[in-house]
């Protein structure tokens, strides 16, 4: 199975969560993310993932795409600028580390588990870097796009907004 990636944005929305959202810096991208994923992990939002073997990793959007969206502002720049890059799927029980290598018109995409359950099979995939970059430019619209829905104030920071011109 191929490595791939997708969200697909919420039919409906969410309800706020308890905290209001002042208690975070609005500014900082990596919290406007956590709470977006808070906020989406309560609606029918979809995240896909998978490869190296296994079809569907499983993931849940609250916790393990949260790792996904911290990451995608850096994530989608290193693959848009053809560079080295590492996406660190923390989160408990995912535990995985993909690496980026850039080789000429393709990348070569590196999977490795730091469980005990699961290994990858193959732990290295080929895929061409424009078929990356769109698919990393469509979970960057539809992560904007999912924002926009849960909580329009937050899909107007940056880089949320620009994304939002990708859809």
């Amino acid at each position: 199975m191929e490595f791939h990636l997708t969200l697909t944005p919420p039919g409906k929305t969410a309800e706020p969560l308890d905290e209001p959202m002042g208690e975070f810096d609005l500014n900082d991208y990596e919290q406007v993310a956590m709470y977006a994923c808070e906020l989406l992990g309560q609606t029918d939002a979809r995240f896909s993932i998978g490869g190296f073997g296994q079809s569907d990793w499983n993931f849940d959007i609250m916790t393990d795409f949260s790792a996904v969206a911290e990451a995608l502002p850096v994530f989608v720049d290193f693959v848009h600028s053809r560079r080295y890059g590492e996406l660190d799927l923390y989160p408990q029980g995912v535990e995985r580390t993909l690496k980026f290598f850039p080789e000429k018109d393709m990348v070569r995409i590196e999977c490795e588990s730091r469980t005990e359950y699961w290994r990858p099979d193959p732990c290295v995939e080929i895929m061409d870097f424009d078929t990356l970059d769109s698919m990393l430019q469509n979970l960057a619209a539809n992560f904007a796009k999912s924002v926009q829905i849960v909580c329009p104030e937050l899909s107007s920071r940056e880089p949320l907004n620009s994304w939002l011109s990708w859809v």
